[in-house]
Formats: C-alpha cells, structure tokens, sequence
C-alpha cells in the first residue's frame, strides 16, 4: 500500500545507526530509482512519462530533461533528510543507551523515519500539490453529548490550512460556531491515527528553528543547533527555539460553551518569515539586488499571548501558553498548576501529567514551514546607496510588485503573496519586498 510507505523505508533510514547508515543509505529504494535514471530512460518509460504529461504544461519538454529534474529534486531530498538524520544518529550515539537523552533521541529519529513518505514528497516539492489543499489541521469542537465514549463521532469539526489554523486555533483563542464561544484548549496528539477518544499520543514532530538576529538567515532542523549555519555567530534565547507543528487543535471535552460572541477572544501569531535559497543578483545602475527560487521556505510560527511559548501535555494534548519567559520562577510555578488538568479529549484527569516527567515539555512556538516559489528584492537608495528601511514604503512596493506579477501571468491577485521582512545587505540593515506563490 503506497500510502502508507515510510520515508524510512524509501530513504535507507529504518534500523540505521552509525556503524550502518552508509550502508543503509546505498542500499535504500531511492538509490536504486536514481541509479535506473542515471543510466537512462528505456522507452517504456518514455511512453508513459509522455503518457502522463499529455496535456499539460510539460508536454513540451524532452523526457530527458523531465528525467533530469526529477533526479536532481530526489538527490536534493535525499541529501537534505539524511543530513539531519545522521546528527541526530551521531547525537544518540553520544549518549548513554536507555539513558534519557538515548530515548529522546530515539523517539526523535523514529519520528523522522516513519513519517509518511507520499506527505514527505509532496512537502518537499517532488509530487505536485499546486491547487491542493496541504497542511490542513482540524479544529474538534465536541457537542453537548459528546462523552469520553464518542467523542471523535459526536463533534464539529472545522478545517483550515496551517498559517491560518496558526492564528485562528492556536490554545487560548476563542472560536464561534453557530452563535457559541469555545476556547481551544489544546492540540491533538494523533499523528497517523484519526483524532478521538483513543487519544492516541503518537511521537509528535517537534523541531528547532534559529532566526538569526546577525545575517537574517533562517534554520530549520531536528536537532538543535548550537550556532547559525549561514554565519557561525551564537543565537539568542529568543532567535533559537523548539516548536511543535501541531496534527490539530481541539476545544476541551469539559469545556463550557459562551453565548457571549461580542467579543471572542483572538491571540497574534508573528508574520511569516521566508528564505529564499537563490544567488543575488545585482540590479542595474546600483539600485539593489534580487534573488529568487522555487525550492524557497515559508516559517510560521505562533508563540502564545505573551510570546513566551506554550505548555504541552504530551500525554493528553492539553496546551496553554506560558505568562512568563521559560525557566524562570513565575513560570516554575505556572508549570506545576499547568500538571493539574484534564484530559484533553476526555474530560478525565490526567494521572500521566502529575506522575511522569515526560509528559510535561515546554516549547517556544508551534509553528510550521511550507515550500513555495519566492520573490525578494532589496533596494538602495541611487544616491546614498543606503538600503530601504521603511516599512510602509517596502509593504506599498511590496503590493505594486504582487499587483504587476498577477497581471503579468493573468492569475488572480489572490493567489499570488507579498510580505516584507528585515535582514541584511552587507554590513547595513535591510528590508526586503517578497512576492511569493500561494497556489
């Protein structure tokens, strides 16, 4: 059943450790598939490459540079997952087995391993997803009969794709339906499970994010990281942190309805931050430098009303965003409330959260990342060559460009994003236009 493939599988990274990941790796499905298209296509596959691109835009394309494409997206995918794999391979080897550090790594790496490798692909850009809906999360809203019995089968849900669900469901936040307030009250911790009164608390997608206050360049990886990989310099508290990306979002099972809807309650999630793996190029006459690329991220993140991050109850989903910055004496206190709850989807206490140390985890955000294709400029002055600072002139350039693209391609100004944000040009502070693809 190709569905339910693992990356793992696909990959060489099921039973890989540091003694066997070499071997692992050349012996994997995905070397196989690209050593058949380093020799060459047999004509059979030219007829049904030609088969499935009848039609389409790429019809006019030579199966060769089809081919051609495909491997260089597969070998990039294969480099990039097996360059955060063999860290964290290498992080568990480091440690004591069985040892707490063994096992969080391990959960880490079974995670990353058993994702599912058609949801991988299509995230990685190498199954196509333009037009499809990707990156939904469920809001689960139980009804006034809802019971720990049937909870999954007795409830509303609502669907959103992720940058939304981000802002709108985020734990804290009131959502109306059908003229009551419910207040989220956590994430679900399904993962290839359905969401219900099972509760399965399957390993959960935790990643670690550095926003880097020096360059302006953005990481995202599983393991943490100590420094910023574009420049080297060391993060601060607040530019590294850990996020959830959340399988969904639920209202408590004991939660009380309102029919107060005058004024629900809505929390900020922070505007999106892209990278855009493409060379600059320089503008003519000195007016600045653009990049672009279709392999370009888009980072999301939501870090609670305060900004301080989120309580998670891994084993129940119960989520609540911390008053005060992690670690220090209100939020210890803040914490051990925190343990006394509910569950999540049941409306019975949690035993696990009071009892074992591993149900309890504080993170930074919950967050997520999406590819797309990716525009960005930053201009200088002519005269002083001073980079563009001003937020209300970039975001105004900003809607001009994304207006002008849409015209120019004869799509929809809606389908097409603009954003700013700040980063480097040299040694100076700059503001850079983004235009990117929302379709």
């Amino acid at each position: 059943n190709a569905s339910s493939l693992s990356v793992g599988w696909f990959l060489g990274g099921e039973d890989a450790n540091v003694d066997n990941a070499d071997y692992q790796r050349r012996s994997a499905p995905i070397a196989s598939m690209l050593d058949q298209l380093h020799k060459g296509l047999t004509e059979e596959a030219r007829q049904a490459i030609q088969a499935i691109v009848a039609g389409t835009v790429l019809q006019a394309l030579a199966t060769e540079q089809l081919a051609a494409a495909a491997v260089a997206t597969l070998e990039k995918i294969d480099h990039d997952w097996w360059g955060e794999f063999e860290v964290l391979l290498n992080q568990r080897h480091e440690e004591q087995a069985d040892s707490k550090p063994w096992l969080a790594i391990s959960a880490q790496i079974k995670r990353m391993a058993g994702a599912y490798l058609l949801t991988e692909l299509t995230e990685r850009g190498y199954l196509p997803a333009r037009g499809f809906p990707t990156h939904v999360r469920d809001l689960i809203i139980p009804s006034s009969r809802a019971t720990s019995a049937n909870y999954e089968w007795d409830a509303t849900k609502l669907s959103r794709e992720l940058p939304v669900a981000l802002r709108e469901y985020q734990p804290g936040a009131d959502v109306v339906v059908n003229g009551a307030r419910y207040t989220v009250g956590g994430v679900t911790l399904n993962w290839k499970r359905p969401a219900g009164a099972s509760e399965a608390a399957e390993l959960q997608s935790f990643r670690w994010r550095l926003i880097c206050q020096h360059c302006g360049e953005i990481s995202d990886q599983a393991p943490r990281m100590e420094s910023c990989p574009g420049c080297g310099n060391e993060p601060t508290p607040r530019s590294r942190f850990e996020y959830l990306n959340p399988a969904g979002f639920a209202v408590a099972a004991d939660a009380q309805a309102s029919d107060d809807i005058s004024s629900p309650r809505y929390l900020p999630s922070e505007e999106p931050r892209f990278s855009v793996p493409g060379e600059w190029v320089n503008l003519p006459n000195h007016r600045g430098r653009y990049r672009v690329a279709s392999g370009s991220v888009t980072y999301y993140q939501a870090r609670g009303e305060q900004g301080h991050g989120f309580f998670v109850c891994l084993a129940c989903g119960r989520t609540e965003a911390l008053e005060h910055p992690a670690g220090s004496d209100a939020s210890g206190e803040q914490l051990a409330s925190c343990r006394r709850h509910s569950r999540l989807l049941t409306g019975r206490p949690c035993a696990d959260a009071e009892d074992e140390t591993w149900a309890s985890k504080t993170i930074g955000a919950l967050g997520g990342k999406q590819l797309t294709e990716a525009l960005e400029i930053q201009l200088v002055h002519p005269d002083s060559h001073a980079s563009m600072v001003d937020v209300v002139t970039a975001t105004t350039l900003a809607v001009l460009l994304r207006n002008a693209a849409a015209t120019h391609l004869g799509v929809e100004p809606n389908e097409i994003g603009f954003a700013t944000q700040r980063g480097r040009n040299g040694d100076m502070s700059a503001l850079s236009v983004l235009v990117y693809d929302l379709a």
